[in-house]
């Protein structure tokens, strides 16, 4: 990507999850997707979002109980977020405003998806195979339910993607040598 394209974004820092427990989450991420704890931050440790829960549109009564972030792989930080909350909704579906599902590159789909459901997750659509600009050799998608509702797409084009052939501009990409 071009420099002046960029406008200064290097690209995405982290993806924050609410989950109704940490510990559960966390473990479900560790087992199915080997993330890796960083640090957990608590309701009382400083930071100034945490302090006014109205600045992100919470529900009066709502109290943020912890965050979690962990890294997986080498792709942006997962923040996970657990709330005490007596009127908790359930996730968003994929016809809903905002974000609806998080896609996880994987090098095995099919067993990332068997550790997915050892590990109380659903799945959902797929497998299938990439076509169109996305496909290519070995190009495949598969959509899983977190145990927690939130949707996660497990995605892999190992050999890259139909329409690098004509753009020059790419999708994200593990890159080996990181």
């Amino acid at each position: 990507m071009c420099a002046d394209m960029s406008r200064g974004v290097q690209g995405i820092d982290h993806v924050g999850i609410t989950v109704p427990d940490l510990d559960e989450a966390s473990r479900y991420l560790e087992a199915v997707f080997g993330a890796v704890r960083q640090f957990d931050l608590e309701n009382g440790d400083p930071h100034p979002s945490r302090k006014d829960q109205d600045s992100l549109g919470v529900r009066p009564g709502v109290r943020w109980r912890s965050s979690r972030l962990m890294s997986l792989g080498n792709g942006p930080t997962i923040e996970l977020f657990e709330y005490d909350d007596d009127d908790r909704r359930p996730a968003a579906t994929a016809s809903d405003y905002g974000l609806q599902h998080l896609a996880i590159y994987v090098d095995d789909i099919d067993a990332v998806a068997r550790r997915v459901v050892e590990e109380g997750g659903r799945l959902l659509a797929g497998p299938g195979d990439l076509s169109g600009p996305e496909g290519g050799e070995g190009n495949r998608w598969h959509y899983t339910l977190a145990p927690w509702g939130s949707i996660i797409e497990l995605i892999t084009y190992p050999q890259g993607q139909n329409y690098e052939r004509e753009q020059h501009v790419r999708r994200w990409r593990p890159r080996p040598d990181q």
